[in-house]
């Protein structure tokens, strides 16, 4: 059980458009507290908010998920990372990170 947890943890690989590879992290306060500051909202209102999901919040996740591994990101950044071909599978992998914070 404990080694199912570590790896639930372990941040997630994704290629991204310029080729590279990236690292997001799991779910944490600091992600919550990012997600907060730039979508300039509490807790209670981020679940209403990706219920109905717009490109710039799966931007604003992205980048606040990047961060965390690459500190040097920035929103436009991430942005730029994502190319519309590679679109699905961003947000496979985002989906899989939000699952597997859940599952903690």
């Amino acid at each position: 059980m404990a080694n199912e947890l570590l790896k639930k943890m372990e941040p997630k690989k994704i290629t991204l458009a310029d080729g590279k590879e990236y690292k997001l992290g799991p779910i944490n306060l600091n992600v919550l507290t990012g997600l907060e500051e730039e979508l300039g909202c509490g807790l209670d209102e981020l679940g209403k908010k990706f219920a109905k999901p717009r490109a710039s919040h799966l931007r604003t996740l992205l980048y606040v998920l990047l961060r965390e591994n690459h500190p040097d990101m920035t929103q436009d950044g991430a942005g730029k990372l994502v190319s519309v071909d590679i679109m699905p599978e961003v947000t496979k992998i985002i989906n899989e990170v939000m699952a597997a914070s859940k599952a903690i």
